[in-house]
C-alpha cells in the first residue's frame, strides 16, 4: 500500500455531492407521489359518495 502525503491528499477529487439539479429532481418526484395520492384519494371518495359525473 502506498503512503500518501498531504499534497497528494489535497489533489484527490471525488465523493458524493448533492447539487441543485439532483435536489430539484428529488423534490419533483416527491410532489408527483403526493399528487398521485391526492388524485387517488379524491377518486375513491367520489366513488363511495356516489358523486361521479355522468358521461353523456
Amino acid at each position: 500500500m502506498k503512503v500518501i502525503n498531504k499534497d497528494e491528499l489535497k489533489k484527490i477529487n471525488g465523493g458524493f455531492d448533492i447539487n441543485g439539479t439532483i435536489m430539484n429532481a428529488f423534490i419533483k418526484g416527491i410532489n408527483e407521489i403526493i399528487n398521485a395520492g391526492r388524485v387517488l384519494g379524491t377518486a375513491i371518495r367520489r366513488l363511495f359518495d356516489n358523486s361521479m359525473c355522468e358521461l353523456k
